[in-house]
């Protein structure tokens, strides 16, 4: 999936400043169905998160 996003002349473009574990996290939980305290996200050097 990939997600377009245009920004006019002069508009700020957002730009992360870091990972949103809770927010993978709270999202995974709710399309698995699970209370959000059962998934837990961890970071691993290579840039990737494994979600549990």
């Amino acid at each position: 999936m990939k997600a377009l996003e245009s920004y006019g002349e002069g508009e700020q473009v957002p730009i992360p400043e870091g990972p949103d574990f809770d927010g993978i996290a709270q999202t995974v939980s709710r399309g698995l169905g699970l209370p959000r305290g059962l998934v837990t996200v961890e970071d691993v050097p290579d840039g990737d998160q494994i979600i549990s």
